[in-house]
């Protein structure tokens, strides 16, 4: 079965061609920026168009963008002196504001070429634990990283698995805010305890925290179990 590559519109009595689907159009555009982006003017250019600005913030709100940028971190993998994450994420601390599970592969793609990333703060999201897995192959390559703050996402106890495996490969992570989460399936036996496992978890109080999981909750806890053995 043979799909169209082109589409003809008629626009004000004239002919235009588009392709017919986008993903042409975005690895195209991959493609010439990855072998434009040593140029200083040209990244410069590119990096404010995928940001619409000069703050990381705006590449999660920029869909299109995301796809070319992605692509373009593997088409320039292993090639050039200037890794495409040092050209968006210049700073020691990234903040991203409502990042989305389709929105973290571009993130992560950019996170294992970028070498000056220490605090990433992604709180206030909608991150599942697919979401959090994804990020974590790209927060796993920096070595430099001390701070990640996941609050007020919804991570659950895919999330905490991934993050466990996390922690056991970032020695250097001294700082980890789960809050305002969901790290278990199912609800509270009592809503009353959720203050108490929080401080527990919180304090690193390990013990304790293992000590409650099974009399507080009616579901799986294995997730956030082996965060808790991690930390």
């Amino acid at each position: 079965q043979r799909f169209p590559l082109l589409s003809w519109v008629a626009d004000a009595r004239r002919d235009k061609f588009r392709f017919s689907h986008l993903t042409f159009q975005e690895f195209l555009a991959a493609e010439y920026c990855a072998e434009r982006r040593e140029d200083p003017g040209f990244a410069a250019e590119w990096r404010r168009a995928a940001l619409r600005g000069d703050d990381p913030q705006g590449l999660v709100d920029n869909a299109w963008w995301q796809q070319v940028v992605e692509m373009c971190c593997d088409l320039a993998a292993g090639g050039g002196p200037t890794p495409l994450g040092e050209l968006f994420f210049s700073e020691p601390d990234l903040r991203l504001a409502g990042l989305s599970d389709p929105s973290a592969s571009c993130v992560a793609a950019l996170l294992k070429q970028a070498t000056r990333v220490r605090k990433a703060l992604f709180a206030r999201g909608a991150l599942s634990g697919d979401g959090v897995g994804v990020l974590c192959d790209g927060l796993r390559r920096l070595d430099r990283l001390v701070s990640l703050d996941l609050a007020q996402n919804a991570i659950g106890p895919d999330g905490c698995a991934h993050l466990a495996a996390l922690v056991a490969r970032q020695p250097g992570l001294t700082s980890l805010d789960l809050s305002e989460n969901k790290l278990v399936r199912g609800d509270l036996v009592d809503a009353s305890y959720s203050a108490v496992l929080d401080q527990a978890a919180h304090s690193m109080a390990v013990s304790t925290g293992r000590r409650m999981l099974d009399s507080f909750f009616k579901a799986d806890a294995s997730g956030l179990a082996a965060l808790l053995d991690a930390l």
